[in-house]
């Protein structure tokens, strides 16, 4: 799969690319600015089920339809926190391990149910997933390791078994790196 890191914000962006790489493509605008060519984007829960309708269920990444001309056609809405919160304290919980899972569960939705989509783009437009608050750096880590997960190929990645027994980050290792 191929990804494209996009933000409304200059500074997040160049944050992303210095971390990143050439692990995606980055685009700056908004979604409408940078969502062509991509065939899959996040979409933080809220957001996603208000727009593309569906019962959000914490701790769950899903893939929604999006029947509208105004992004990509699959929306992976990220996965609610427990009682359908955000899924992250706002005192500011681990932004690396939160980038990490809430990334590697809508990749992981997204190989389980449309398997085969290795020619894929998945838009990732900060902003729109949530993942611009707090920390850029922690953030980009945890982003960094869902793309290093992926590099490895699908066949890493524990995406089978029955819902109930899957981890949120569907088989990503979100542990907080060494410092």
């Amino acid at each position: 799969m191929r990804y494209v890191i996009a933000s409304a914000t200059a500074s997040k962006l160049a944050v992303m690319a210095d971390r990143l790489g050439s692990a995606a493509e980055f685009r700056i605008g908004s979604v409408a600015e940078t969502w062509h060519g991509c065939s899959a984007m996040v979409l933080w829960w809220p957001f996603a089920y208000e727009r593309h309708g569906g019962t959000p269920e914490a701790g769950i990444a899903k893939v929604l339809l999006n029947v509208r001309d105004d992004a990509p056609e699959l929306v992976l809405a990220t996965p609610p926190g427990p009682g359908l919160t955000t899924g992250l304290d706002p005192v500011e919980a681990d932004r690396e391990a939160f980038a990490c899972a809430v990334l590697g569960a809508c990749i992981g939705a997204y190989r389980k149910e449309l398997p085969g989509q290795e020619n894929s783009t998945v838009l990732i437009h900060l902003e729109a997933a949530a993942l611009d608050r707090g920390d850029v750096e922690a953030t980009a880590s945890g982003i960094a390791r869902v793309l290093r997960e992926e590099n490895r190929g699908p066949d890493t990645m524990n995406v089978s078994g029955p819902r109930s027994e899957q981890p949120t980050n569907q088989g990503f290792d979100c542990r907080r790196s060494p410092s």
